[in-house]
């Protein structure tokens, strides 16, 4: 069994932002211009979708580590900033 992909750009924003919705985005990156940004991904479904968000969420705590960042109390990933160039 297929199940079809997104039919809609609309479609694609919105799974983006409920996965993204946790993430700490840098001042002026992705989700200013989230709709071209999202248009542009060749994402066909929802999954494909995840392991971008995901990989680019650890590149982003990969960059945070290399610069030996600490986080005293609070949850890494308030810590971490992802940016557009994670997504590349």
């Amino acid at each position: 069994m297929r199940v079809p992909g997104f039919t809609t750009t609309e479609a694609k924003i919105g799974v983006f932002k409920a996965i993204t919705r946790k993430f700490m985005f840098e001042t002026g990156s992705v989700m200013l211009g989230v709709d071209k940004f999202v248009a542009s991904l060749p994402i066909e479904s929802g999954a494909q979708m995840y392991a971008v968000c995901v990989a680019a969420w650890l590149k982003a705590v990969k960059r945070h580590l290399e610069k030996q960042e600490k986080c005293s109390e609070i949850a890494l990933r308030e810590c971490v900033l992802v940016s557009a160039k994670d997504f590349c």
